[in-house]
Protein backbone atom coordinates (compact mmCIF):
# COMPACT_ATOMS: atom_id res chain seq x y z
CA UNK A 1 0.00 0.00 0.00
CA UNK A 2 1.79 3.24 -1.08
CA UNK A 3 1.84 5.76 1.29
CA UNK A 4 1.49 9.62 1.21
CA UNK A 5 5.05 11.57 1.07
CA UNK A 6 5.91 13.19 3.84
CA UNK A 7 8.02 15.49 2.03
CA UNK A 8 5.62 18.48 2.61
CA UNK A 9 3.64 17.44 4.87
CA UNK A 10 3.22 15.42 8.55
CA UNK A 11 0.93 12.42 9.20
CA UNK A 12 -1.70 13.65 11.88
CA UNK A 13 -2.16 10.78 14.81
CA UNK A 14 -5.54 10.13 12.80
CA UNK A 15 -4.11 9.48 9.39
CA UNK A 16 -1.40 7.32 11.51
CA UNK A 17 -4.10 5.56 12.97
CA UNK A 18 -6.11 5.38 9.48
CA UNK A 19 -2.76 3.53 8.40
CA UNK A 20 -2.69 1.33 10.76
CA UNK A 21 -6.32 0.22 10.52
CA UNK A 22 -5.74 -0.30 6.43
CA UNK A 23 -2.89 -2.33 7.28
CA UNK A 24 -4.25 -4.47 9.93
CA UNK A 25 -7.52 -4.78 7.64
CA UNK A 26 -5.19 -6.02 4.68
CA UNK A 27 -2.96 -8.13 6.97
CA UNK A 28 -6.86 -9.94 7.99
CA UNK A 29 -7.87 -10.26 4.48
CA UNK A 30 -4.07 -12.44 3.71
CA UNK A 31 -4.83 -14.48 6.64
CA UNK A 32 -1.95 -12.73 7.92
CA UNK A 33 -3.85 -12.09 11.49
CA UNK A 34 -7.13 -12.49 13.65
CA UNK A 35 -8.94 -9.61 14.55
CA UNK A 36 -11.17 -9.37 17.73
CA UNK A 37 -14.77 -9.76 17.30
CA UNK A 38 -17.46 -8.93 20.24
CA UNK A 39 -20.52 -11.03 20.50
CA UNK A 40 -23.79 -9.53 22.03
CA UNK A 41 -26.67 -11.56 23.65
CA UNK A 42 -30.16 -10.14 23.26
CA UNK A 43 -32.03 -11.43 26.55
CA UNK A 44 -34.64 -13.82 25.91
CA UNK A 45 -37.17 -12.53 28.08
CA UNK A 46 -38.36 -8.95 28.73
CA UNK A 47 -41.58 -7.83 30.20
CA UNK A 48 -43.03 -5.42 27.67
CA UNK A 49 -45.79 -4.42 30.13
CA UNK A 50 -43.65 -3.05 32.78
CA UNK A 51 -41.29 -1.49 30.39
CA UNK A 52 -45.03 0.62 28.85
CA UNK A 53 -46.04 1.13 32.21
CA UNK A 54 -43.20 2.91 33.43
CA UNK A 55 -43.01 4.81 31.07
CA UNK A 56 -46.70 5.87 31.51
CA UNK A 57 -48.07 5.19 27.96
CA UNK A 58 -51.27 3.24 26.89
CA UNK A 59 -50.73 0.37 24.72
CA UNK A 60 -51.84 2.39 21.98
CA UNK A 61 -49.05 5.34 22.53
CA UNK A 62 -46.34 2.50 23.29
CA UNK A 63 -46.92 0.48 19.94
CA UNK A 64 -46.89 4.22 17.93
CA UNK A 65 -43.41 5.03 20.19
CA UNK A 66 -41.67 1.98 19.38
CA UNK A 67 -42.84 1.25 15.68
CA UNK A 68 -45.41 -1.99 16.44
CA UNK A 69 -48.90 -2.74 15.92
CA UNK A 70 -51.47 -2.52 19.26
CA UNK A 71 -52.58 -5.96 18.10
CA UNK A 72 -48.35 -7.02 18.44
CA UNK A 73 -47.91 -5.37 22.30
CA UNK A 74 -50.83 -7.07 23.35
CA UNK A 75 -49.63 -10.08 22.63
CA UNK A 76 -46.40 -9.72 24.30
CA UNK A 77 -47.93 -8.33 27.34
CA UNK A 78 -50.45 -11.47 27.56
CA UNK A 79 -47.72 -13.74 26.45
CA UNK A 80 -49.24 -15.44 23.03
CA UNK A 81 -46.22 -14.05 21.32
CA UNK A 82 -42.58 -12.87 22.21
CA UNK A 83 -41.04 -9.98 20.31
CA UNK A 84 -38.11 -11.09 17.44
CA UNK A 85 -34.61 -9.79 18.53
CA UNK A 86 -35.16 -6.32 16.97
CA UNK A 87 -38.13 -5.65 19.16
CA UNK A 88 -36.07 -7.03 22.09
CA UNK A 89 -33.04 -5.18 21.86
CA UNK A 90 -34.95 -1.31 21.57
CA UNK A 91 -37.06 -2.92 24.26
CA UNK A 92 -34.51 -3.83 26.49
CA UNK A 93 -32.93 -0.53 25.80
CA UNK A 94 -35.72 1.28 26.78
CA UNK A 95 -35.86 -0.54 29.93
CA UNK A 96 -32.73 0.38 31.05
CA UNK A 97 -31.65 3.93 29.66
CA UNK A 98 -35.35 5.33 28.17
CA UNK A 99 -33.36 8.65 28.01
CA UNK A 100 -30.90 7.14 24.96
CA UNK A 101 -33.95 6.40 22.93
CA UNK A 102 -36.18 9.55 23.40
CA UNK A 103 -32.79 11.67 22.69
CA UNK A 104 -31.91 9.59 19.68
CA UNK A 105 -35.47 9.97 18.11
CA UNK A 106 -35.70 13.57 19.38
CA UNK A 107 -38.45 13.31 21.87
CA UNK A 108 -39.35 15.18 24.43
CA UNK A 109 -38.72 13.27 27.97
CA UNK A 110 -41.78 11.12 29.19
Amino acid sequence: MARPSKQNQEVTPLGQELIQAAEAMVAHARGEIELPTHHYTIPDEVDVKEIRTSMHLTQEQFAHFIGASVHAVRHWENGRRKPDGTARTLLHVLQNNPRAVLDALGQPHV
